[in-house]
């Protein structure tokens, strides 16, 4: 995990590779490719990041300003809709395998979250992919950057 997750959570090494405790040796994080030889997977105890996301959210002192939910991104979405909440950023993360933005743009426009001028922006490690898949959808990809191993498409909708 990288160093802000790794100390803000507390983690320590435990005695076994690719494992990580908390302060009272509960095993809160591990890396399932030391075992399995796939490709790098770190997997975090929801609650316990949950509780670290908030906890910075509060320090920060944004708490009005942050909406933090424990649900699929599809249920998420809709209840935006329902509440009737827009963004001028959104920004999207999802995890790189699962091809996910096409369906999660296709919703935020449906769904008009999205101030007026509001902005798209996805992370991913497969940008040909994402722009093939955005192909067709009403929206404009006005820039794109590379980070690293990460690639960042900015997106505004049309019209």
């Amino acid at each position: 995990p990288s160093k802000l997750i790794f100390d803000g959570m507390g983690m320590t090494p435990s005695n076994r590779e690719g494992i990580w405790n908390d302060t009272a040796g509960n095993l809160v994080c591990f890396n399932a490719s030391v075992w399995h030889g796939k490709r790098e997977c770190i997997l975090i105890q929801k609650d316990v990041f949950l509780k670290f996301i908030n906890d910075n959210i509060k320090k920060t002192k944004l708490e009005e300003n942050a909406i933090i939910r424990n649900k699929d991104y599809t249920q998420f979405l809709k209840e935006l809709k329902n509440e009737n909440i827009k963004f001028d950023i959104i920004f999207l993360d999802p995890p790189y395998e699962l091809d996910i933005s096409k369906e999660a743009v296709k919703l935020i426009l449906e769904y008009e979250l999205l101030n007026t001028d509001g902005i798209i922006i996805i992370e991913t490690d497969e940008t040909e992919r994402e722009i093939k898949n955005l192909k067709g959808m009403n929206v404009e990809i006005y820039d794109c950057r590379k980070y690293g191993r990460a690639n960042l498409i900015f997106l505004v909708e049309r019209g």
